[in-house]
C-alpha cells in the first residue's frame, strides 16, 4: 500500500510539473504575440496544441484536488476569497486571452504567500536597522512598494536597498528621497543597487548636497556615462580621490566627470588618473590657486616656446611630480573638457533615457508585469484580507 501510494504521489506531481513546464511555453508565445512578436505557423499550431493540453491537464488535477478538498485550481474560489482581483483576473484575460490569463492568474496566487513573507522578512530587519518598529516605517514601507513597482527590480531588492541606505546613516525623508533615484541608477549602469546606492551618497556628502538632490545627481552621474568612456565601476575607481577635494577648487560633479574622461581617453587609468588628480587638486588648493589657472599657466609657456623639460618642470611645481603628467595632459585638451562638461550638465534626462532603453528589452517588461503585480499584492497584505488571513494562519 505505501508503494501505491509513493506511486500515485509521483504521479500526480509529474502532473503538476507537466502543467508548469506547459504554462510556461504557452505563456512565452502568447505573451510574444500579444506584444506584436510574428509566431509561425509552427508556433501558432503549437500555441493551440498547448492550450488543448494545458486544460486537459488543469482538469484533471481540478478533480483530484476536489476530493481531497483542495480547492486551489478553481478560479471561482479565487473571485470570492480575494474579492479585491476580480478586476486583475479580469486584466490579465484581456491581455493575454482567457485561458493564458488564468493560467498567469494561478501561478502568481501560489507564490503570493511566499513573496508576502520574505517581504515582511526585509521589512522587519529594515526596522532593526533604523531601530524602529513595523508600524513607524509604514510611509518608508509604501515608498518601497511603489518603486519596485514601476520597475525591474522586485521589492525585496528594493528594500534591501533600504537597509543599505539605512546602514550609511539615512532615515526618514532621507532615505525615502534616495530611494528611486539609486534604483533608477542601478538600472542606468547596470550596478547593484547597494553599489549604486553607496555612490550616490558619497557623492552627494562630497559636495554637501542634501538627499533632495539625489535626482540631478543620478542625472549626472548617468549623464557622465552618457558622454565619456567612463562606465560605473571607472567612476567609482576615480571619484572617490577627487570628489573630497572638487568642491573647494569650485568644480562640480560634471567637472569632476568631465576631467577623468579626458584622461582616460588619453590612455590613464580611470584609478590612477583619479588618484594622482586628486592629489594635484590638493596641491593646488593648499597653496590657494585654482585648476583653471594653472592649466592657462601651463599653455602660456607652452606659446613662449619654452623647453619641453622647462614644460615638465613648471607642470611639476604646479601638479606635484607624480602628476606632472596629469597637468599637461589637462592643459593641451583644454577645450574639449569644457565642452564635455557644457554636455554633462546640459543632459537633463540622461538617467530617464537609459533607464527608458534598458527596459525596452522583453525580459524587462516581463519582469516589470511581474513587480506590478507584486506591488498590488503587497499593497493588499494589511492583515485584514485573505493572504494576511492566510498568514497568520500558516
Amino acid at each position: 500500500e505505501q508503494r501505491q501510494l509513493e506511486k500515485t504521489t509521483g504521479l500526480y506531481n509529474r502532473g503538476q510539473n507537466a502543467i508548469n513546464k506547459l504554462t510556461k511555453k504557452y505563456q512565452d508565445l502568447a505573451l510574444r504575440k500579444k506584444l506584436g512578436g510574428k509566431l509561425s505557423k509552427q508556433e501558432e499550431r503549437q500555441l493551440t496544441r498547448l492550450e488543448g493540453k494545458l486544460l486537459k491537464y488543469n482538469n484533471a488535477l481540478k478533480q483530484v484536488d476536489a476530493q481531497v478538498g483542495k480547492n486551489q485550481r478553481n478560479v471561482g474560489n479565487y473571485g470570492s476569497a480575494l474579492k479585491g482581483l476580480g478586476g486583475t483576473l479580469k486584466s490579465l484575460a484581456g491581455a493575454f486571452g482567457l485561458t493564458s490569463g488564468v493560467f498567469i492568474f494561478a501561478q502568481a496566487i501560489r507564490d503570493s504567500i511566499t513573496r508576502v513573507r520574505e517581504f515582511d522578512k526585509s521589512m522587519q530587519n529594515l526596522a532593526g536597522v533604523l531601530g524602529s518598529s513595523r508600524g513607524e516605517i509604514k510611509d518608508i514601507q509604501k515608498e518601497i512598494i511603489r518603486v519596485a513597482s514601476v520597475s525591474v527590480k522586485t521589492s525585496n531588492e528594493v528594500a534591501d536597498l533600504a537597509q543599505s541606505l539605512a546602514t550609511l546613516g539615512k532615515r526618514g525623508d532621507d532615505l525615502k528621497n534616495l530611494l528611486e533615484p539609486a534604483n533608477d541608477l542601478s538600472i542606468a549602469l547596470q550596478a547593484t543597487s547597494e553599489e549604486a546606492g553607496e555612490f550616490l551618497v558619497m557623492t552627494l556628502n562630497a559636495f554637501e548636497k542634501p538627499s533632495s538632490s539625489a535626482k540631478e545627481f543620478a542625472n549626472t552621474i548617468t549623464a557622465i556615462r552618457t558622454s565619456t568612456s567612463l562606465d560605473f565601476q571607472k567612476m567609482r575607481d576615480s571619484f572617490q580621490y577627487i570628489t573630497p577635494i572638487a568642491k573647494i577648487l569650485n568644480l562640480d560633479l560634471a567637472d569632476t566627470g568631465a576631467l577623468v574622461g579626458v584622461l582616460a581617453d588619453n590612455g590613464l587609468k580611470a584609478e590612477s588618473s583619479g588618484r594622482l588628480l586628486g592629489t594635484a587638486l590638493q596641491k593646488i588648493a593648499k597653496e590657494g590657486g585654482t585648476l583653471e589657472s594653472a592649466l592657462e599657466e601651463i599653455n602660456e609657456a607652452q606659446r613662449q616656446g619654452v623647453t619641453e623639460y622647462e614644460l615638465l618642470a613648471l607642470a611639476s611645481n604646479l601638479f606635484g611630480t607624480q602628476a606632472a603628467k596629469i597637468g599637461i595632459i589637462l592643459a593641451g585638451n583644454i577645450d574639449k573638457f569644457e565642452a564635455s562638461a557644457v554636455a554633462i550638465r546640459e543632459n537633463r534626462d540622461a538617467l530617464d533615457g537609459l533607464v527608458n532603453k534598458q527596459l525596452e528589452s522583453l525580459d524587462a517588461r516581463l519582469k516589470i508585469l511581474d513587480s506590478t503585480w507584486e506591488g498590488f499584492l503587497l499593497s493588499l497584505e494589511d492583515g485584514n484580507n485573505i493572504i494576511g488571513v492566510v498568514l497568520k494562519s500558516s
